[in-house]
């Protein structure tokens, strides 16, 4: 009996410890935490609304969050990232509208004013006398080209452009490296309807088991769990021969359904009375955890780039070839694909330079 006695009490102990540290873990994220911390800790649809850098667009698998603020980043009103802006364009503003994921986010950089579009408006402002020329960041981290299509479509055309710039690579590689038989021209081999992820009882309502789980993980809350469709295979694969099974996946998949995206787009700015002009994607091959620094993805970057250029010369639309310009030095860039807030400016110098001789701005 004494000793049952001494288990029970043992037993009762302990669950009074996990009481108190589950009291504590939740007075932590609640009130203490940062908010990386506090996201990375919590349930992510219990968050608020404004603590979502991203959230379900019924047409769109995801899109920004409006009036989200997370330190310098920000976005307006109407889910754009930068400072507040009206979706009726006031006269004699020439208004641009940059697409893209988040190469034109500018995903590394945390102030606003010093993102590539932010400073590419401001260049133009200052040194090419474009005084009334607005530069909306059109860029959603991980959007493609099909989402970019959609977002056109739906919300950037409304902002009456004068001219937009598609400015996609990486993520349309992503497309191409899917199952075979996946690529398809809806893209739903590499992309979902957003879906919530789905918990154990312990996750969804026990914060320290929450933290013990996601500890070791960064702060950084991906979108994978929720839009990637199950067709889809990360750049990370564990498969035998990654580099001959990737290569594989892009001879089977050329980049057809990323030429009609960028058609499509074309017609919808022709419609809408807009300019279109197509870049083409830089990266930096030189760090070696990243991605980018794989052949592989190399080689989708180079055939992303090459079908810009070929249907620009091929439709006669103007083309920057933003890829051959860029340099790839480390100083520049924050890992393969994203540039920093240095990067930001040498690329707002060379499109302003582009845009100033094209004969596309008033």
């Amino acid at each position: 009996m004494k000793r049952r006695a001494a288990w029970w009490g043992k037993l009762g102990l302990l669950l009074v410890s996990l009481l108190c540290l589950e009291g504590l873990a939740r007075v932590y994220v609640s009130r203490l935490a940062s908010p990386e911390r506090r996201r990375q800790f919590s349930v992510y649809e219990k968050l608020p609304e404004s603590e979502r850098r991203v959230v379900p667009h019924p047409y769109l698998a995801y899109a920004n969050t409006p009036n989200y603020r997370r330190g310098e980043k920000s976005h307006n009103t109407l889910g754009w990232r930068g400072p507040k802006t009206s979706q009726l364009k006031p006269e004699g503003v020439f208004r641009i509208l940059v697409l893209g994921g988040s190469t034109t986010y500018t995903e590394a950089v945390i102030e606003n004013d010093k993102t590539f579009p932010a400073q590419l408006q401001r260049l133009l402002r200052e040194q090419h006398g474009q005084s009334n020329t607005e530069v909306i960041n059109g860029g959603v981290p991980g959007y493609n080209s099909w989402e970019s299509l959609v977002n056109l479509c739906f919300r950037g055309i409304a902002m009456e452009p004068d001219l937009v710039m598609v400015h996609h690579g990486a993520n349309d590689v992503h497309s191409r490296l899917v199952r075979p038989g996946a690529y398809h021209a809806d893209n739903r081999g590499r992309r979902q309807a957003w879906k919530w992820e789905e918990h154990s009882w312990a996750e969804e309502h026990l914060t320290l088991y929450r933290m013990m789980k996601r500890l070791k993980k960064g702060t950084h809350i991906g979108l994978e769990p929720f839009v990637d469709a199950p067709d889809l295979i990360g750049p990370y694969s564990d498969y035998d021969d990654p580099e001959l099974a990737f290569e594989k996946l892009l001879d089977e998949h050329p980049p057809i359904h990323f030429r009609n995206n960028l058609r499509n787009m074309a017609a919808i700015c022709q419609e809408h009375g807009a300019a279109f002009l197509l870049t083409t994607w830089a990266w930096c091959p030189d760090f070696e955890k990243d991605y980018a620094g794989f052949d592989f993805y190399q080689r989708g970057f180079r055939e992303m780039n090459e079908a810009v250029s070929a249907l620009a010369k091929e439709r006669g639309w103007p083309c920057f070839d933003f890829a051959a310009e860029m340099s790839q030095e480390k100083t520049r860039w924050a890992d393969g694909r994203h540039v920093n807030a240095a990067g930001a400016l040498e690329k707002a110098r060379l499109f302003a330079a582009y845009l100033a001789k094209s004969g596309l701005l008033p």
